[in-house]
C-alpha cells in the first residue's frame, strides 16, 4: 500500500517476532515511497525479523548455521535493496504524474470530473413539469446531470 497505516499490515506486524520470517510478493507491499520501506525495512530487522521478498530473491539475507551474514551478500543485499526503493519511488511519482495530466486533459475537454450535481427540489420540480416536452438527452444537457438521473426523476 501507499500507506503503512492498514490496519492489517499492522496488526500483522504486532505479532511479528525475533526470528519470524516475513513474506513479502514485491518489496513495494511495504509502502511505496523510499523512506517508508527503507524505514519499514530497518524496523522490522532491528526485530530480528527476517524479510524474504518472492520476487527478489536477490535482496533476501538469511544468516548462516552461525547466525553470520557474509560482507559480499551484505554490500549486494544493500544495493539492489535501494535500487528497488528507488524504483518504487518513480513508479509512484509516474503514476500520479499520469494521473494529473489525464485529468487536467479531460478537464481542457470539459468533461466533468467527480460526483454529479445534486439537483434541487425546485429543478427536479422543473424536470417533473417537462415530462414529455423535453426528451431525458436535453434535460440532463441543460441541468448537468446524466440521461439516467432525468430517467429516474421523470
Amino acid at each position: 500500500g501507499k500507506t503503512i497505516k492498514r490496519e492489517n499490515y499492522q496488526q500483522m506486524k504486532a505479532k511479528l517476532q525475533k526470528g519470524d520470517m516475513l513474506l513479502l510478493l514485491d518489496l513495494d507491499r511495504l509502502g511505496r515511497s523510499w523512506n517508508i520501506i527503507k524505514k519499514e525495512w530497518q524496523e522490522l530487522t532491528d526485530m530480528g525479523v527476517y524479510i524474504t521478498v518472492i520476487n527478489c530473491p536477490i535482496i533476501n539475507v538469511m544468516p548462516d548455521e552461525n547466525g553470520n551474514i557474509s560482507i559480499d551478500k551484505r554490500l549486494i543485499q544493500s544495493i539492489m535493496f535501494e535500487l528497488l526503493c528507488y524504483l518504487s519511488q518513480k513508479e509512484v511519482e509516474k503514476i500520479s504524474t499520469r494521473t494529473k495530466e489525464s485529468l487536467k486533459a479531460r478537464r481542457e475537454a470539459g468533461i466533468r470530473l467527480g460526483a454529479p450535481p445534486k439537483l434541487s427540489a425546485e429543478q427536479k420540480a422543473e424536470i417533473k413539469s417537462l415530462r414529455g416536452i423535453k426528451s431525458c438527452k436535453e434535460l440532463a444537457e441543460i441541468y448537468g446531470v446524466d440521461a439516467s438521473t432525468i430517467s429516474r426523476i421523470k
